[in-house]
C-alpha cells in the first residue's frame, strides 16, 4: 500500500515504529419501511494514521447518493439470479426486464459502498398459485381443501411453474389421446373423461392415499383398454385364418 502523508504525521505516527496502522472512514446507512428495507455500507477512499469519522457534509452526501441509486430498485427476498439457480437455471417468465435485485454497488469520489435491501411483504396462502412465488417466503398456511388443492393443480399446469406437472401431465394426456385412437371410436368420448378425471385426481392426490389409489384405477384402466384392443385383434385374426381355410 502506498499514500502520502504529512511530517509532522509521520513523527507522531511513524517514525521510529515497527508496526502502525491506517484507517478509511466507514458507515452504515439503513432504512426501512412496511415493505422492506436496506442496509449501505461505504466506505471512503482517503486514508488516515488514525481512526476518523465521515464529517456530516459527507454523511449527507453519501445518504443522498443512496437514495438516488435506490429509489427506481425493487427489492426482493430472492434475486432472480437466486432463483434461476435455485430450480436449475430455469427462466421465470414475464420477470426478466424487472429490476429486481437483492444487493448492487456504487461509488463517487468520496469512496465506495454497496446497497443490501430484502422485501418485508409476507407471502400468503394463495402466493404458490403464481409463478414467481418463489421470491417470497413460503407461506405457512397449506393448500388442503379440494377447492385449493386443484387451483394449486392448475397453477402447476403453467410450462414455467418451477417443479410443475405440466410435462408430465402433457404426456400423460398424448398417451391418453393415443389410446383413444388406438382403440376405437366408439369408446372416444368415455375414455377421454375417465383418463382426464384419473390423471387430474392422481395428481391432486399428490401422492398421499387418494392418490395411490387413483394411480391404481389408470393402470387397471389402461389394462382394460390395452387388453380389449389385442382380443379385438387376436379375433381378426381368427377369423382371417378360418377364411384362408375356406378359400
Amino acid at each position: 500500500m502506498k499514500f502520502e502523508t504529512n511530517e509532522k504525521s509521520y513523527n507522531k505516527y511513524i517514525k521510529g515504529a515497527d508496526i502502525f496502522f491506517v484507517y478509511k472512514p466507514k458507515c452504515q446507512i439503513s432504512y426501512r419501511s412496511n415493505h422492506g428495507k436496506l442496509t449501505a455500507m461505504f466506505t471512503g477512499n482517503k486514508i488516515f494514521l488514525m481512526p476518523k469519522k465521515f464529517s456530516d457534509q459527507e454523511l449527507k452526501t453519501v445518504k443522498s447518493l443512496v437514495v438516488q441509486k435506490s429509489h427506481k430498485k425493487v427489492f426482493l427476498t430472492y434475486s432472480l439470479d437466486d432463483v434461476a439457480k435455485k430450480y436449475n437455471n430455469l427462466a421465470i417468465y414475464g420477470l426478466k426486464n424487472k429490476k429486481s435485485i437483492t444487493d448492487f454497488k456504487f461509488s463517487n469520489e468520496l469512496g465506495n459502498g454497496s446497497v443490501c435491501g430484502k422485501s418485508l411483504i409476507k407471502s400468503t396462502k394463495y402466493d404458490r398459485l403464481y409463478k414467481d412465488f418463489a421470491f417470497y417466503q413460503t407461506p405457512k398456511e397449506k393448500l388442503t381443501n379440494t377447492k385449493d388443492r386443484f387451483l394449486l393443480f392448475s397453477a402447476k399446469l403453467q410450462p414455467c411453474y418451477p417443479n410443475g406437472y405440466f410435462l408430465v401431465y402433457m404426456v400423460s394426456f398424448l398417451f391418453s389421446t393415443l389410446l383413444v385412437l388406438f382403440a376405437g371410436a366408439e369408446d372416444e368420448n368415455v375414455l377421454i373423461i375417465i383418463l382426464q378425471y384419473v390423471v387430474t385426481g392422481l395428481w391432486i392426490g399428490q401422492w398421499d392415499k387418494s392418490g395411490i389409489v387413483m394411480a391404481i384405477i389408470l393402470i387397471l384402466i389402461l389394462l382394460f383398454f390395452i387388453g380389449k384392443e389385442l382380443r379385438s385383434i387376436r379375433k381378426e385374426g381368427d377369423l382371417q385364418d378360418e377364411e384362408k381355410k375356406n378359400i
